[in-house]
């Protein structure tokens, strides 16, 4: 571990989405745990793992749209009611897809509450230049922490092809059956790892219930809120 990066950390797969891999385990407060979660990313992932401190604080999501003129969509929030105050607050894979975890610990998305309209103005612009920097067109969501002090940390980018018109949605049906046809050549394939071909199938199930929602809310001209809540 590099002596810079303080303890607690996150230990994620590197090259997964949608939370996948993340869980409570993957908080390490020691060298041990920290070595075990790297090994466990290794060998049940088939993947390098990256480790980010973890920082205590709100969990935001700014969406952004554009390319030349920018916009940014109201801030979301993921709220934790029923965690513990001593327990780490993480956007794990089953926060975001288990809908039973969820109740039981009052997971909730929602559009952000009570934020300073100073600290909104900098988390928009901070966004947008994040945005710029990485060179993102069309759309992205922003991925943020921000302290008690209202100190912003950003997390990560989703520059990810789910838009939210039509077009954008025949777009990631489109790669999802190129994924499908991949998968349906290479799945018996003893070069495959287990863990690959469960990610695989994980991602095309999780890609099918964003097409199937959005589809739905097109259908009835609306944009869907949870739309920047998917990964």
């Amino acid at each position: 571990r590099p002596k810079r990066l303080k303890f607690p950390i996150l230990i994620k797969p590197l090259k997964e989405e949608a939370s996948y891999g993340i869980a409570q385990a993957s908080f390490v407060e020691t060298d041990e745990q920290f070595r075990e979660r790297v090994q466990f990313v290794h060998t049940n992932y088939d993947n390098d793992a990256i480790a980010e401190e973890y920082i205590a604080g709100r969990e935001l999501y700014v969406s952004i749209l554009g390319n030349q003129r920018l916009e940014a969509l109201p801030i979301r929030e993921l709220v934790f009611k029923e965690v513990p105050p001593d327990e780490p607050k993480i956007a794990t894979y089953k926060a975001k897809w288990d809908e039973e975890y969820r109740k039981r610990w009052g997971l909730q998305n929602q559009f952000a509450e009570d934020l300073d309209p100073v600290l909104v103005r900098n988390l928009t612009e901070t966004c947008k230049r994040i945005y710029r920097l990485l060179t993102i067109d069309g759309y992205a969501r922003i991925d943020l922490r921000v302290t008690p002090a209202n100190e912003i940390y950003f997390i990560e980018a989703n520059p990810v092809g789910t838009g939210v018109n039509w077009t954008c949605t025949m777009d990631v049906a489109l790669r999802a059956a190129n994924w499908c046809l991949a998968l349906a050549l290479v799945k018996d394939s003893p070069a495959l790892p287990p863990a690959r071909l469960e990610a695989v199938y994980r991602h095309l199930y999780q890609t099918g219930l964003f097409i199937v929602g959005n589809l739905e809310d097109l259908a009835d001209g609306r944009i869907i809120e949870t739309i920047v809540d998917r990964s």
